[in-house]
């Protein structure tokens, strides 16, 4: 009798472990499961995370980019009207009595295009000797040599056009 006690012990004592085994298996399949989804959902929400942040500093560089194109080309047509108030300072001090014949030559063969905005008058009479573009008052500069004006400013068209160009 001893012996039939024992057998059956051991028979509920191996049924035991073969139930706590299934159970450990089955406990860890569902954990695996689960782990898989939260990983997956974690992940997911990472790699959107990093798409919008990848997403705004590109729109960023791009905006800081042309903005500093829109520098650039206003800087540049700075440089042009600014020469050009240079040269004909120069022609002013090197012959005032030819001053508006050659005045209005070298405005005639500037390359300056439709960068600028370019008008230059008698003030005397307030007749127009020269002019080119259409007036951008934002960015005009006007300076005076006896009775002559000479308003020159920048195109703000010709510097959107440009930055746009660069863009592309």
């Amino acid at each position: 009798m001893a012996s039939e006690y024992r057998k059956s012990h051991y028979r509920f004592i191996l049924v035991f472990m073969l139930f706590l085994c299934a159970m450990s298996i089955m406990l860890t399949i569902g954990a695996v499961r689960n782990t898989r989804q939260v990983h997956a959902v974690e992940t997911y929400n990472e790699i959107y995370e990093i798409k919008k942040v990848f997403l705004k500093n590109t729109v960023q560089n791009m905006v800081r980019t042309i903005e500093n194109l829109y520098q650039f080309h206003t800087r540049t047509g700075e440089l042009y009207r600014d020469r050009l108030f240079t040269d004909i300072d120069r022609l002013y001090a090197y012959n005032p009595v030819r001053f508006a014949t050659r005045a209005r030559e070298l405005l005639v063969d500037t390359n300056y295009g439709d960068s600028l905005f370019i008008r230059f008058t008698d003030t005397r009479d307030n007749t127009e000797l020269y002019s080119l573009g259409s007036p951008d008052p934002e960015s005009s500069q006007t300076r005076t040599w006896d009775r002559f004006a000479l308003t020159i400013g920048i195109s703000s068209k010709w510097i959107d056009e440009r930055t746009v160009a660069a863009v592309r």
